[in-house]
């Protein structure tokens, strides 16, 4: 009896662990132009009930301001913080286009028109709450639980 929870927590932790390590292989070929989608956590209820805080979003890069459409969720660069809302009127003035943004949880429009240039990417995926386990196991004790020790354990009991 003991043996099969062991197996089963095994298992739980070396499943976690290799999709933690599929999402840090994505963000490095993100953050390496390799490919156009990357991870984000959402950090705030802002954009309620779209996107929740602890939801894992994956972004798509997009190449010209015409993939970005009324109603897109856009995760944008605004001094040194990333933010994720909802496109409410594309402009183009004079050939340079930039977007009105909102919140879906806030009562009023952002203040300031965000440049293409400052569009990380399109929101194309979701997973409700796995953005908590993936901010825990970027710490210390979250590395060690869910990477090291069942590494360990997969190592011990092949040897």
């Amino acid at each position: 009896m003991i043996r099969k929870v062991i197996c089963i927590t095994l298992n739980i932790f070396l499943t976690t662990a290799a999709f933690i390590m599929t999402m840090f292989i994505i963000d490095y070929c993100a953050n390496h132009r390799i490919i156009c989608i990357f991870p984000a956590v959402i950090s705030s209820d802002s954009m309620s009930p779209a996107l929740r805080t602890g939801d894992l979003i994956f972004l798509r890069t997009v190449e010209n301001a015409g993939q970005i459409t009324k109603g897109s969720i856009i995760t944008y660069r605004t001094d040194d913080v990333f933010l994720t809302h909802r496109v409410l009127r594309v402009l183009n003035m004079g050939g340079n286009v930039s977007f009105e943004t909102k919140g879906d949880a806030n009562t009023v429009k952002d203040n300031l028109l965000v440049a293409k240039e400052d569009v990380a990417g399109v929101c194309c995926l979701r997973i409700p709450y796995m953005g908590y386990m993936v901010q825990f196991i970027k710490t210390p004790v979250g590395a060690l639980l869910f990477i090291v020790l069942p590494a360990g354990m997969l190592i011990r009991e092949k040897y």
